[in-house]
């Protein structure tokens, strides 16, 4: 019996509601921390690099990176990876945006967690040909989706400054296709 793990892609649909939530995590599914700005000295203590450019309370952070695989458990159990293509990537941020999602934000993928003074001011698409490429990120595919928030929330931001939240991780309703082409090992797949 082959106990190889399952790979998915992740599709939107007409059918289902696509990214609704963006959750402040400390342990991201995208294995990706922030890149925090600030003139905050203080801030220096968190796990990410600071840019002193005058831009207070600010975090850039990946969404979603294209063509990532990353591990799942089914109700079983069982492991099962998911991933993201720059097309799906590309149609999960319109219809984000369309239907006004973008401030929604809670902790932990918890229920009634919903935060205040945590707003959304650029969501983008790593496009190194169109010369969009944080150079922060020079690691995350081309494709990824990715956003700056502005901190408001004094209690959050001390959150993130102790390395409390590292980064964030979307909550939504997609379609999983099962691909059948690719590697056959765990190990192939990472």
């Amino acid at each position: 019996m082959d106990k190889t793990p399952k790979l998915y892609d992740l599709i939107l649909t007409d059918e289902v509601v696509g990214m609704y939530t963006i959750s402040l995590v400390d342990r991201p599914a995208m294995e990706v921390e922030w890149y925090a700005f600030s003139k905050d000295t203080e801030v220096q203590d968190i796990r990410c690099s600071i840019i002193d450019d005058g831009m207070e309370h600010k975090v850039m952070v990946v969404i979603a990176r294209a063509g990532f695989p990353f591990p799942r458990l089914n109700e079983d159990g069982e492991l099962f990876y998911v991933r993201f293509s720059a097309e799906t990537i590309k149609k999960i941020a319109q219809k984000f945006l369309k239907d006004g999602y973008q401030n929604c934000i809670n902790i932990m993928h918890r229920n009634n967690t919903y935060v205040d003074g945590v707003e959304m001011e650029q969501l983008f698409i790593k496009d190194v040909e169109k010369g969009i490429d944080p150079k922060e990120f020079t690691e995350v595919e081309d494709g990824s989706l990715f956003a700056v928030y502005k901190i408001e929330n004094d209690e959050i931001w001390t959150a993130i400054k102790n390395g409390t939240f590292t980064s964030v991780s979307m909550e939504g309703f997609f379609r999983p296709v099962e691909v059948t082409d690719e590697p056959e090992t765990e190990k192939e797949l990472m």
